[in-house]
């Protein structure tokens, strides 16, 4: 499984949650976590930039929110961009600094109220519930890439959903060229499969570097589409109208951006880039600087158009 770690700044409560680091992609630090086998990505350069909390949100299965002991607008603002994303489970993990009077009052009507409060040692004894894929498509994002000699091209990422097994065709996305998993490895160990939650070195035939450098996924389906319908869900907190501006998203990591449009008297989205269908998508406002907040709220039901 995959946690994010939530916090305004780093330290050592963030520290903790690693027992290695591994690389950081993006400014996304990726490593093992200090829970069962878990891996851990934290956000680097957040709060500065609110697209790092977007793509680290896109691919977790819960978080771990790190409140300071000011309680101030960027503790605000990660518990509502958690509101408004598509994770359902984690836990609130505090110190003696920190005032829960205040929290519970601060996020009471938030999915934050209900995440079980504990200290390091409680950590450590945490087992995570699964959660439900946001497709029923298998996928696995390509984080970096390179050619090995006698190997071929191979890319390294996340396993968001579903599984991934050797020998077995796949596309790359978004440009739906078919290619064959050759070999996997994790953890410097040949493996069968990569499930989902694990970080995962995969090795491609019929696949050059250009190829990956082209594109940002695999997967069993080719199916992206780049204009949709959707419900909007607004945060109450957001005060700006979304017309004709960029709203910064993430899917399984990447980061995309969306604008609102007409078309046939009807609201569109419309993505910089082509994606597959998912349920929802967490949408940011990355032009308004860190201590406004930036949660603009979420699109739901999507259908392509």
């Amino acid at each position: 499984m995959i946690g994010a770690a939530l916090s305004g700044e780093y330290n050592e409560r963030v520290e903790g949650l690693f027992s290695k680091k591994l690389e950081t992609i993006n400014g996304i630090q990726i490593g093992l976590s200090t829970i069962n086998n878990d891996v851990i990505v934290y956000a680097k350069e957040y709060p500065g930039s609110i697209k790092g909390l977007a793509k680290v949100l896109s691919i977790c299965d819960y978080v771990i929110y790190i409140p300071s002991s000011r309680m101030d607008a960027i503790d605000a603002e990660m518990a509502l961009a958690v509101e408004f994303s598509n994770v359902k489970n984690g836990v609130t993990l505090i110190d003696e600094s920190t005032d829960t009077d205040r929290m519970d009052t601060l996020f009471k009507s938030l999915k934050i109220s209900e995440f079980r409060k504990v200290d390091n040692l409680g950590l450590r004894n945490l087992k995570p519930d699964k959660v439900d894929s946001l497709t029923s498509n298998s996928y696995a994002s390509i984080d970096k890439y390179f050619l090995v000699r006698g190997i071929g091209a191979v890319m390294i990422g996340f396993v968001i959903n579903g599984e991934i097994r050797r020998n077995q065709r796949y596309y790359l996305l978004p440009s739906g060229r078919q290619v064959s998993v050759k070999n996997i490895q994790i953890m410097d160990e040949d493996k069968e499969s990569a499930k989902r939650g694990e970080y995962a070195g995969i090795a491609l035939n019929n696949a050059g570097e250009k190829d990956l450098a082209e594109n940002y996924g695999l997967s069993d389906s080719c199916e992206v589409y780049d204009k949709f319908t959707a419900s909007f869900d607004p945060c109450k907190f957001y005060s700006r109208s979304v017309d004709g501006i960029d709203m910064t998203s993430a899917f399984n990591g990447r980061e995309i951006s969306l604008k609102k449009a007409k078309e046939d008297g009807r609201d569109i989205y419309i993505s910089s880039e082509k994606i597959p269908l998912t349920n929802s998508l967490l949408l940011m406002d990355s032009s308004i600087g860190r201590g406004k907040n930036r949660v603009i709220g979420k699109l739901k039901d999507l259908k392509p158009v």
